[in-house]
């Protein structure tokens, strides 16, 4: 008789454990498989995303673990270690995230310290259980809660809270809206997948998750590296292209600017000044950037930017104010714009544009030459 219990415990503990596990597992196979069989785009990124997957894979094993202590009971200390890892893990997952959606940040150690102190909180107060209830507990295989269990979920939402915030400001930003909704959809599915498991008691909802989210986010983040210009971050000729078709009647403007005097500084100065100079004007322009407007590296030194819902006072103000900061650096540009109207043809749009930077670009050069 007792066999016979131990074998239904079984069948069901293994059709339990791949019903959890089949989908974060399968996520992993397919990131484990495209990084390897693609050129990592950034190494560091690379790295804070396979970090990901470990903290992922550690906490399918712990599951399992809690999953066969509730199935067989094999003990409280083993019941209590597996809980206070899932806590845990399912923070420092939520940090690497965050260490990538921030990448361009800079934090001192004391802002890194503020950030780690819900983590650290949540660390110190689980290892408690060993000693205390003040987060939860364990008789046999009965789970208690203490005073103290909402603290790693309060950790997390204040983490994902966090991240929403901070995605406010990717939304704002042309070059990185797209990513900002990445963001959001990120932790919007997070948060709905704690959610289910807590309401509905159902396992491995959240690591699935997880798994699937983080997958999708690295592959955007893949296709959105060859969307940009190595040099300068800024978007390619190609992705110039598709927003044409894609913002096709709403765009209002078209900017062309260029260097000035690139060859002179690259045969005087040498091909690495000349870089400096690109992608000087690169971060100029997209530092003055009006809300709606994104900026292409066209080849060379040239660049464009499309403008969506603006007048023509805005767009000179937005050209003015990249001419006032070029000129606190040792280069200069030349810019044209060309309001798009109705009827109008785009290449009429874009000679025109043209035209009138090279216009300015002659006005200046005769200028210095006066």
């Amino acid at each position: 008789m007792a066999a016979a219990v131990t074998d239904v415990l079984r069948q069901k503990f293994i059709m339990q454990l791949v019903l959890i596990n089949f989908l974060p597992l399968l996520a992993i196979a397919f990131f484990v498989v495209f990084v390897r069989l693609n050129t990592p785009y950034e190494a560091s990124v690379t790295k804070l995303f396979r970090l990901i997957v470990s903290f992922i894979l550690l906490l399918i094993l712990v599951d399992s673990v809690d999953l066969y202590n509730m199935t067989f009971g094999t003990g409280v200390t083993l019941q209590t270690v597996s809980t206070a890892l899932g806590y845990n893990l399912r923070l420092w997952t939520l940090l690497a995230l965050m260490q990538i959606v921030m990448r361009y940040e800079t934090f001192s150690r004391r802002q890194w310290l503020l950030i780690l102190i819900p983590a650290i909180l949540t660390l110190c107060i689980s290892l408690s259980a060993f000693g205390s209830h003040l987060m939860f507990w364990y008789e046999g295989a009965e789970f208690h809660r203490g005073p103290l269990s909402l603290t790693p979920h309060i950790a997390c939402l204040i983490y994902g809270l966090g991240m929403l915030a901070y995605s406010a400001r990717l939304l704002s930003t042309a070059s990185r809206r797209d990513e900002g909704v990445m963001v959001v959809t990120t932790i919007l599915a997070m948060f709905a997948a704690t959610a289910a498991e807590t309401v509905f008691q159902i396992r491995g909802v959240l690591n699935g998750m997880i798994t699937m989210a983080i997958a999708f986010y690295y592959l955007y983040m893949f296709i959105d590296h060859f969307k940009r210009d190595e040099l300068t971050g800024v978007l390619n000729r190609a992705s110039f292209n598709a927003d044409v078709r894609k913002c096709a009647g709403r765009i209002t403007a078209l900017v062309s600017m260029d260097l000035n005097d690139l060859k002179k500084i690259n045969d005087g100065q040498g091909h690495s000044a000349g870089d400096e100079a690109i992608r000087t004007i690169a971060e100029v322009t997209v530092n003055n950037l009006a809300k709606g407007c994104s900026v292409y590296r066209m080849g060379g030194d040239e660049f464009s930017i499309l403008c969506v819902g603006l007048s023509e006072a805005e767009v000179a103000a937005m050209i003015e104010r990249i001419h006032r900061d070029m000129e606190k650096t040792r280069f200069r540009c030349s810019a044209g714009y060309c309001m798009w109207k109705p009827g109008m043809d785009f290449q009429d749009v874009y000679d025109s544009a043209d035209r009138k930077m090279y216009l300015e670009k002659q006005t200046e050069k005769e200028r210095r030459q006066a």
